[in-house]
């Protein structure tokens, strides 16, 4: 069976339910790929989702519900990674354990996926997270709302993450992973990269990075070349010097 002919197996089940809520033929392939291409579970968990989207009223939450963290910009989206992917950072050190509301969080992570999704390719409805842990300490390690955060995206937004990366983690972190990575799947676990902050112009250009970010990380912009300014020419071999053969291989090189 075509993954179409599955796709269109779900859209039936959720079609049956008459819940009366449009999703994107994108997110029908998503959940297909994320329940591994079984038909009744993918349409199963959709019409969890769909429930849930209307219970919460998600699709109207508004900024005026988490003024707290929109202030602080914990989470925010900010540019497109080299595989023109919205990109969404998360900088750990602005959130405090002892100071936040859970419920103003949960709203704040669904308004946040929410719209950066809508920014994402249609055709594959995917985002890139950076998570900035260079000023990481215990007082951020919030367990609770990580549980909260991993439990609406894994359940609600299968496959929409392409890449997770952790950037500057430091060694007390590696404990707190350890407990983290047993709530996430294996395969998007393996979605979660760590790395230093040198290689970030490796994933976005500087003019895509937010400006918290370059501040954070002291990132340069890049010197790039013009193209009309002067160049060091190549050493040309002195025709009158060459070894019989030598011209042919220098031509070869070229090719």
């Amino acid at each position: 069976m075509t993954n179409e002919i599955k796709i269109d197996e779900i859209k039936s089940k959720v079609n049956a339910a008459n819940l009366n809520y449009q999703v994107s033929d994108t997110c029908y392939k998503r959940f297909l790929i994320g329940y591994r291409g079984n038909i009744d579970k993918a349409a199963e968990a959709l019409i969890t989702t769909i429930k849930w989207r209307k219970e919460l009223n998600a699709d109207n939450i508004s900024p005026d519900e988490f003024q707290t963290y929109a202030a602080r910009r914990v989470v925010f989206q900010h540019g497109f990674d080299k595989n023109q992917r919205p990109m969404v950072n998360v900088i750990v050190s602005r959130h405090d354990k002892y100071h936040r509301d859970i419920e103003e969080f949960r709203k704040y992570c669904i308004y946040t996926t929410d719209q950066t999704v809508k920014l994402s390719k249609p055709d594959e409805e995917k985002y890139t997270v950076f998570y900035d842990l260079s000023s990481f300490s215990l007082q951020n390690m919030d367990f609770e709302a990580v549980k909260v955060f991993l439990g609406i995206v894994q359940a609600h937004y299968p496959e929409c993450l392409g890449s997770a990366y952790i950037v500057d983690a430091p060694f007390i972190f590696s404990a707190c992973w350890n407990i983290i990575k047993r709530w996430i799947d294996p395969v998007t676990a393996s979605k979660y990269i760590f790395i230093s902050s040198s290689k970030l112009l490796t994933i976005a250009d500087y003019d895509q990075l937010s400006p918290e970010i370059i501040d954070i990380y002291h990132i340069k912009k890049p010197i790039i070349e013009d193209e009309t300014s002067f160049k060091t020419p190549h050493a040309t071999p002195d025709v009158s010097t060459k070894l019989p053969g030598e011209e042919s291989k220098n031509n070869s090189s070229n090719e």
